[in-house]
């Protein structure tokens, strides 16, 4: 049958005619689903930063009161401003390990001036195109961010680890969560784990250490708060180092995060935007007396592995966040730590790229990507700061670039002297003298020869850095 198209003045097959998004809608059937995970995934979200927040406010060496507001300040703020959606930021470890030198000199109140000072600075590197510079960093150094991550998520549990019993329980809330995902369930298993692992622990009363022993939980709202620091110029060439230092790896932590959770969910998200983000955020959460933050990757992977996806489950997590560690800290206070740590361990087991360090993969790969790898992760690993190895990562890249074409100007001199002449690059022949040779360039396999910094063919076989395999 035929149907005029009045709009567009066509007749097209009625059973190809597409109805009005407003039709289309209409007859779609009302559902809360989608919103309804999104709520689960920050509410799991959630229950995992609260461990990890606290610890990194001892490492920074402030009350871990400040760390959650901080969070919860963060993860609003970023829901609202921030380019990637799903990607979860707070008071992240790298952000931390910078800070603890000032506060520890200086006192808090420096703290925070740094913080809207390092949020400032992201506000200027945004806008002079920071972010479209991180990104093209070589596929060496993103895979070795990746892994190293993983080593230092996995390592950051090794301390609650402190008898059999936590070791029983986590193994078992293993067990649960790779059997959930084994599964597919609709129900996030890392709030199934939880779940079994506190009524087992409060009903056997195991006396397992608890989320309530990592520090004192808040029990108000976060209020403006200034800078109490003396106003000179002194005061700014303390807090500028710092300062500058938080903004940077602030920044590299987010954008690689955000181009790791692209791979993830394939899709795509603007870099600038986010670094406006992450800049809009710290001044904001400074001006409310918190720490500074970044993106969190370990939280960010569990957001959308139990079903994050949008905005929505980003300013969940900030909003569950406030309301566990403020209305219900009583029932916070009785987690088994071993609980998070399971959540955490597999988060940390299913961000690491295992094809990466596979034999397949190692026999094809490219040196200088294996080299660079390497290197970048045995420096975040070492440092427990992402910033120092993605800055070596990147420099061994550079050098072995620029030894790469000093090569081939040598090899061009070399041919001229001999009468042939080539190109630098064996793909494409060699020119005699007055007689071009009648080859056609070789076909290059992808990634060959480079550091991974160019398009891949995805038909190569060759794994995307940080792919979440079951």
């Amino acid at each position: 049958m035929l149907r005029t198209d009045r709009g567009r003045g066509r007749t097209v097959p009625r059973a190809l005619h597409v109805a009005r998004p407003h039709r289309l809608l209409g007859r779609l059937p009302r559902s809360s689903a989608p919103t309804r995970v999104e709520l689960l995934a920050g509410l799991v979200t959630a229950l995992a930063l609260i461990p990890e927040t606290i610890s990194f406010s001892i490492v920074a060496g402030v009350d871990p009161r400040v760390g959650l507001l901080s969070s919860f300040t963060f993860s609003v703020v970023i829901a609202l401003v921030g380019g990637r959606t799903a990607m979860v930021s707070a008071a992240a470890g790298s952000m931390a390990l910078v800070a603890a030198p000032l506060v520890r000199h200086h006192g808090f109140e420096y703290l925070v001036l740094a913080t809207v000072l390092a949020g400032t600075i992201q506000l200027a590197l945004a806008r002079a195109g920071i972010a479209e510079l991180l990104m093209r960093l070589p596929r060496g150094v993103t895979l070795g961010f990746v892994n190293g991550l993983a080593i230092l998520i996995f390592l950051a549990q090794m301390r609650h680890v402190v008898s059999v019993t936590v070791v029983v329980l986590a193994l078992v809330g293993v067990a649960i969560l790779f059997a959930g995902r084994a599964r597919s369930i609709r129900f996030p298993p890392s709030l199934i784990s939880t779940t079994v692992l506190t009524v087992a622990a409060v009903g056997l009363a195991l006396g397992v250490p608890t989320v309530g022993d990592e520090g004192t939980l808040p029990t108000g709202l976060p209020g403006f708060h200034a800078p109490d620091v003396p106003i000179a110029w002194a005061t700014l060439w303390t807090v500028l180092p710092t300062a500058l230092s938080l903004a940077a790896v602030g920044l590299v932590e987010s954008l690689l995060t955000a181009g790791l959770l692209d791979r993830v969910t394939e899709t795509d998200s603007p870099k600038r935007r986010e670094a406006y983000g992450q800049g809009v955020a710290n001044v904001v959460t400074g001006f409310f007396g918190g720490q500074p933050g970044c993106a969190m990757i370990g939280q960010s992977l569990l957001n959308v592995e139990t079903g994050g996806r949008g905005r929505v489950s980003t300013l969940a997590a900030g909003a569950w966040l406030l309301v566990l560690v403020v209305l219900l800290h009583p029932l916070m206070e009785v987690l088994p730590m071993a609980a998070l740590v399971a959540t955490m361990i597999v988060v940390a087991l299913t961000t690491f790229d295992w094809e990466s360090v596979g034999p397949r993969r190692l026999r094809v790969a490219p040196v200088a990507e294996s080299a660079v790898m390497v290197l970048t992760t045995g420096v975040v690993v070492a440092t427990s700061n992402l910033a120092y190895g993605v800055a070596a990562g990147a420099a061994l890249a550079w050098v072995w670039v620029r030894a790469s074409r000093g090569g081939g100007c040598a090899a061009r001199d070399r041919s001229r002297a001999t009468g042939i002449e080539t190109s630098g690059d064996p793909a494409v022949g060699v020119r005699a003298t007055g007689v071009e040779a009648s080859e056609e360039p070789a076909p290059t396999t992808p990634g060959a020869g480079t550091l991974g910094g160019g398009p891949r063919d995805s038909r190569a076989g060759d794994p995307e850095p940080g792919t979440i395999s079951s």
